[in-house]
C-alpha cells in the first residue's frame, strides 16, 4: 500500500517470509509548516438567521495540514 498527501509518503510492505509489515516513511524537507503563526487568517461575515444578524467568523489556512494527519493510526488500521 502507498499512503500519500504529497508532502508525506508512506510505503507499507508485507514480508510473508518473516510475517512482518514494514513501513517506510518519506518526508519532504519543505513539507511542513515552519511556524503555526504563519497561517493566512481569513475573516468574513456570516449571516445567522437565528440571531437575525451577521456574525464575524475567522478561519486560518495553512500550507500543510495543521495539526498534522495522524499517520500512525492509519498505518496501524491498514496493517491490522
Amino acid at each position: 500500500f502507498i499512503l500519500s498527501m504529497g508532502h508525506r509518503i508512506h510505503f507499507l510492505d508485507y514480508d510473508s517470509a518473516s510475517e512482518m509489515i514494514h513501513v517506510n516513511i518519506f518526508r519532504s524537507k519543505k513539507g511542513q509548516n515552519d511556524d503555526e503563526d504563519e497561517g493566512c487568517v481569513y475573516a468574513y461575515e456570516l449571516w445567522v438567521p437565528q440571531l437575525n444578524q451577521f456574525q464575524t467568523v475567522t478561519q486560518t489556512f495553512y500550507q500543510f495540514p495543521n495539526p498534522e494527519f495522524n499517520w500512525n493510526q492509519l498505518d496501524n488500521l491498514i496493517a491490522g
